[in-house]
């Protein structure tokens, strides 16, 4: 049963492309209302953003994008300019 108080969840990558990410959560718990979280590496450094989830065969599944990819989107709409 999901914590209300609980911040953070382990999870490990399954598959990984250039744009996004997919993760699947320790706990068969999927968080609610988690999209737009971000996804930190052991370093606690954001590597993604969440954008989604499901179940897939009895696994808790979770989609992101890359900061990357994000800062990628960014810069092109700033006309080329760090977005920053």
């Amino acid at each position: 049963q999901e914590n209300p108080n609980q911040k953070l969840f382990k999870a490990v990558v399954v598959e990984q492309t250039e744009k996004s990410l997919v993760f699947r959560y320790q706990d068969k718990i999927i968080p609610k209302y988690s999209s737009g979280t971000a996804i930190l590496n052991k370093n606690n450094e954001i590597t993604g953003i969440v954008v989604g989830g499901g179940k897939l065969n009895n696994h808790s599944l979770g989609h992101a994008n890359h900061v990357e990819n994000i800062y990628r989107h960014l810069k092109d709409a700033s006309g080329g300019q760090n977005p920053f």
